[in-house]
This record gives structure tokens, sequence and C-alpha cells, in this order.
């Protein structure tokens, strides 16, 4: 965990361009919830599990922090 923290911290973004980027790359809710499908019936909900992770937190701080950069500079 220190180890992206550390990464996220380090870097230094100037561009506009740039901080754009990364807050377009990291999506804003959890990629991971799903529905189950069995040919046309739904079978169930798979459970959004990103919050388990916590180098899940550590992006979604990042993504805010790349999206302030970017209200910063408007």
């Amino acid at each position: 965990m220190k180890l992206e923290h550390s990464f996220f911290a380090a870097v230094n973004i100037e561009k506009r361009s740039t901080a754009s980027l990364i807050y377009q790359l990291i999506p804003s809710k959890c990629p991971l919830e799903s529905e189950i499908y069995f040919f046309s019936h739904k079978l169930g909900h798979s459970p959004p599990l990103c919050k388990l992770n916590p180098a899940y937190t550590e992006f979604m701080a990042f993504r805010f922090w790349a999206l302030s950069r970017l209200t910063d500079h408007c």
C-alpha cells in the first residue's frame, strides 16, 4: 500500500491534458460490479468489491486530485 501512495504522491502534473487523461482513464465507479444473465434471464447481481481493495481508495484520491488540477487551471 505504501508503494502506491508514494507513487501517486510523487507524480507532479503540469499540463491540463495530462490531468484530463488521468481523470478520464480512472473510472468513477467500480468496474467490477455487474449483472449476471443466463440467456435473457437475470440470475443475480455481483456487488462492487472495490471498497475492499485498498488501492481503489488511492486511485479515487488520485482521480479527485486530477479533477482538482483541472478546475485550478480554468
